[in-house]
């Protein structure tokens, strides 16, 4: 009987520790696939983010590149080739984005048909250039009108147009200079027109 009893005894011990054994070994397995489910969770939730950043960079960069601003300085030059002088007219945007004056401004020279072309667009510089076979405007000419020194200046029309009366007579100048002023006396600037005036009248 004793014996019976020892039997059962084990028996019992047996079962339970390859019920505990079991369980054990369960409780792992079921912990370790929940382990990797959160990780490929955890990786997913990565790469998804990752994505949405990388997707949220690209559209930052782009609209950073559309709304990229700069102060713009706008010349206009005008190359005049047969007295090799130029003239610049100047102008200043704040705070603007290039793409658009740029555009703005081809625009404007294509519906005036003004023949600017652009030349620079670096830098925050926009420069047209317009060439012109003829002198500028700069340049006068001083001649006798009848007994008094009359002041030319040159026009778009390419030729010399009575510019402005003086009051020095023809009497009054030294003989070289008169002989010159039948002829005309041409000035390249202003600056040497009254040069010659102040000449003209000493």
């Amino acid at each position: 009987m004793d014996d019976r009893k020892k039997l059962y005894q084990l028996f019992v011990v047996v079962c339970m520790l390859v019920l505990l054994t079991g369980g054990i070994l369960i409780g792992l397995a079921v912990s370790r696939n929940g382990n990797d489910v959160a990780d490929s969770e955890d990786k997913y939730m990565e790469k998804a983010e990752e994505v949405s950043n990388k997707e949220v960079e690209v559209y930052n960069n782009i609209y950073e590149e559309d709304e990229e601003t700069e102060d713009i300085e706008i010349v206009y030059v005008d190359i005049y080739k047969e007295c090799d002088h130029a003239s610049e007219n100047r102008s200043n945007e704040y705070g603007a984005n290039m793409n658009e004056i740029r555009q703005r401004e081809l625009e404007k020279i294509e519906k005036e048909n003004s023949g600017y072309k652009l030349v620079k667009d670096s830098d925050g510089i926009l420069m047209f250039e317009k060439t012109y076979d003829c002198k500028c405007g700069n340049h006068y000419m001083l001649k006798f009108d009848k007994d008094n020194v009359v002041i030319y200046r040159y026009s778009e029309k390419g030729e010399y147009e009575k510019y402005q009366d003086t009051d020095i007579q023809k009497e009054s100048i030294r003989p070289d200079l008169a002989f010159r002023l039948e002829e005309g006396i041409e000035a390249e600037t202003v600056e040497e027109l009254y040069m010659f005036l102040e000449e003209l009248e000493s």
